[in-house]
């Protein structure tokens, strides 16, 4: 079977300050097998820092990349149409 990849988008909506997941749920998706793609600035809104996503096993994308290699896009808020450009046939918004 093939990895799932789970990409975590930032927040572009004005005073949304929640990321869709935290570096805890991070390590919690990698122990799973489950490969885990951050956009980078991701979590700053949350305070989480990039850095504190990729010691939990997230790799830091653009937001181009987390959208072209995601099987699953994590948001908070649904993003606009237009942000998601290059997304896969078959990819799962959350």
């Amino acid at each position: 079977a093939m990895m799932t990849t789970l990409a975590v988008l930032a927040e572009n909506t004005a005073g949304e300050h929640r990321v869709a997941l935290t570096p805890a749920n991070v390590s919690r998706f990698v122990k799973l097998g489950i490969s885990v793609l951050a956009e980078a600035g991701a979590g700053s809104r949350a305070s989480f820092t990039d850095d504190a996503l990729a010691a939990s096993g997230a790799r830091i994308v653009s937001r181009e990349e987390a959208i072209a290699q995601a099987d699953i896009l994590l948001a908070v808020r649904p993003p606009l149409p237009a942000d998601l450009r290059g997304v896969r046939a078959g990819t799962r918004l959350i």
